[in-house]
């Protein structure tokens, strides 16, 4: 971890007052952690009847590998007994957070529920990030609340980096093969990703292929210059968000800006990530590690890339940011 801190993150440290920052960081990751089950509890509800209707005629299924264990019972009573146990695990571990049985038990039932649409040969995206949080939650160590020690907070408060950082490198594994399309592209000498008129091909196909208006997805085929910057913006953001996992001062912007993609896509192309959005502000917006105030001209000095050419450029006109800023530029 430190190996990739030094990498990644630079010199944006807590700096002063570190175990004051420490006791702060345990308090918030405690209580996002109940947010998060509380979310989830409301998630599997509001999906229960969905999971229960998929299945009430018994179509032929193929079962996804988490519910082999399942043929040969009635799918429907199956069904009906994972998901109504994945709300209530969901519930217990929002009352008692720190009980293993209820975050291990939501964990296996989530996976479950997940597994139902596979089996019907569909894939619901919304689940695989509150997967992979609920597996990395099992992990949160016993603590006695505000009573916990020094290593106990540390831990916990790694744990609930780990999620932060496993969501943020879906995102930059997302960039990397925009990023990867988009320079082949230009090695062929053909239109791609990197092109002006990119996300406006892009709109005109999906609202071809689907038939949909998204409000603002004409607009911008007919104006898709405007869209270009938009574009290039959303294939960074996405490309340094694993760097943004180790740069506090950064959690709350690339939040806010991950957020406003995903209503982007509902507003150009008619897809919506719901759970992607509740994901961003428990995890990115509620961050217990970011810097206070979050928005300030200094922090543009540790954007991933981006900081270390701003900094040269100020160099060069002979403004020097101060000594703890140009040490938070030692990023990749």
């Amino acid at each position: 971890m430190r190996t990739l801190r030094g990498l990644l993150g630079g010199g944006d440290r807590f700096g002063s007052q570190p175990f004051e920052k420490l006791s702060k960081a345990y308090r918030l990751a405690h209580q996002n952690v109940r947010y998060f089950y509380l979310a989830s509890a409301l998630y599997v509800w509001l999906i229960l009847p969905d999971l229960h209707d998929s299945v009430l005629f018994e179509p032929p299924l193929e079962l996804a590998w988490p519910l082999k264990w399942a043929a040969g019972l009635p799918i429907l009573a199956v069904v009906d007994i994972i998901s109504v146990a994945c709300a209530s695990f969901a519930a217990l571990a929002f009352w008692k957070p720190e009980s293993l049985v209820w975050r291990v038990g939501f964990a296996i039932t989530i996976l479950l529920c997940a597994a139902v649409p596979v089996s019907l040969g569909a894939i619901n995206h919304g689940f695989h990030e509150w997967i992979w949080i609920a597996f990395i939650f099992v992990f949160l160590p016993a603590t006695d609340g505000e009573h916990a020690g020094r290593w106990s907070k540390l831990s916990y408060c790694l744990t609930f980096g780990a999620a932060q950082a496993l969501i943020l490198m879906f995102y930059t594994m997302a960039g990397f093969w925009k990023a990867f399309a988009g320079f082949m592209s230009l090695a062929k000498g053909i239109p791609g990703n990197f092109s002006p008129d990119a996300l406006g091909w892009t709109l005109a196909d999906r609202m071809a292929q689907t038939n949909t208006q998204p409000l603002l997805g004409p607009f911008l085929v007919e104006n898709s210059m405007l869209a270009w910057p938009m574009f290039l913006g959303v294939i960074y953001a996405q490309l340094v968000a694993i760097a943004v996992a180790f740069r506090p001062s950064l959690h709350q912007a690339w939040g806010w800006f991950l957020i406003v993609f995903h209503t982007g896509t509902f507003l150009l192309m008619e897809i919506a990530f719901p759970t992607h959005i509740v994901i961003l502000l428990i995890l990115m917006i509620a961050s217990p590690f970011q810097r206070e105030p979050w928005f300030r001209w200094n922090t543009l000095l540790h954007l991933p890339l981006l900081g270390r050419i701003l900094t040269s450029l100020l160099e060069q006109r002979g403004t020097h940011p101060n000594q703890e800023e140009l040490h938070a530029l030692s990023d990749i």
